[in-house]
């Protein structure tokens, strides 16, 4: 018999259950497992019909744009390291002279 890791499918330990010698071992290879296995989708409804209609009857598609436009309007880059700015504002600068275009400096406050 292979010897059962955390990575294996849980199916293969359900399988094992069924037989007497394997209900002492089950348990405590199974709990674990379940909690990096299973995977409950946020946006998924486990409500009853009538409270899905009284909450507005949204559909997936529907409730996963609304987490798209919350997700984009609630991020906020971290700010760039001076290097890394300098480096930037250079290259840009190095482009516009190439291309002929005055250069406008980037802000550094918005």
């Amino acid at each position: 018999m292979q010897k059962q890791t955390s990575r294996q499918p849980i199916f293969i330990l359900l399988s094992l259950a069924h037989t007497a010698s394997g209900l002492c071992w089950i348990v405590p290879l199974f709990l674990p497992l379940i909690r990096e296995e299973h995977f409950q989708v946020d946006l998924a409804d486990r409500n009853p019909r009538s409270v899905w209609e009284r909450l507005g009857s949204k559909t997936l598609l529907e409730k996963a744009r609304e987490r798209v436009k919350k997700i984009l309007n609630e991020y906020c880059p971290p700010p760039l390291d001076k290097d890394t700015q300098r480096d930037l504002e250079k290259a840009v600068r190095e482009i516009y002279e190439r291309e002929g275009v005055p250069y406008t400096p980037i802000p550094t406050e918005w």
